[in-house]
């Protein structure tokens, strides 16, 4: 009826799996719940899953997975689960899968403050090419989400509060190497193709 996409879990865990704030993977019953999506070709957003559940939905499906809203672990210096390893993330391209970009400062920039958000369209570049560079194309990695209004535009990039400023990371990523079609497809187009 026009679902597409189920993530198992959020932060901090569900009865299907463990979220990025928690050690523990997939549960027996997530992994039903897997199966049960696979029979009706619903993709899976890894996005919030623990490292020990994406693990686990590698050994348990062989379909595409995306990531809706999830940034580069290592262009961050992190070892938050919240953000993808390069291993992750190439599996998903190898997968024809998608990534995309979450907009979210503390998410973004390598020194975030909560005082002083300070997220630019380069921090965005910079994990957009990192993630293109893995994919080794410009046509896996798209527009995500974390763009809906559950924080205060504070915590969105330096010229990039609002929607109709979108057009700010276009000319960004079009200076960075993109041409038109790869910018059509960080826009919609990724998302278009995996979804049918």
């Amino acid at each position: 009826q026009g679902l597409r996409a189920v993530g198992l879990t959020w932060s901090t865990g569900t009865r299907y799996a463990g979220g990025n704030n928690c050690k523990h993977g997939i549960t027996d019953e997530g992994k039903e719940l897997v199966t049960s999506l696979d029979e009706y070709n619903i993709m899976h957003d890894v996005s919030h899953l623990s490292d020990a559940s994406f693990d686990d939905l590698l050994s348990i499906t062989q379909a595409p997975i995306i990531a809706s809203h999830s940034n580069s672990r290592s262009v961050l210096q992190s070892d938050s689960q919240r953000h993808l390893r390069d291993e992750q993330a190439i599996e998903i391209f190898k997968r024809g899968g998608v990534i995309g970009l979450n907009l979210y400062t503390q998410f973004l920039s390598k020194s975030f403050d909560k005082n002083n958000a300070d997220a630019t369209i380069e921090d965005c570049v910079e994990h957009i090419m990192h993630f293109c560079n893995l994919a080794g194309n410009k046509m896996q990695v798209a527009l995500g989400s974390d763009f809906d209004g559950g924080f205060p535009t504070t915590y969105l990039p330096i010229e990039l509060k609002h929607p109709n400023q979108l057009c700010n990371l276009s000319s960004a990523l079009r200076t960075a190497g993109f041409n038109e079609k790869e910018l059509a497809s960080f826009a919609h187009g990724a998302w278009m193709r995996v979804f049918s």
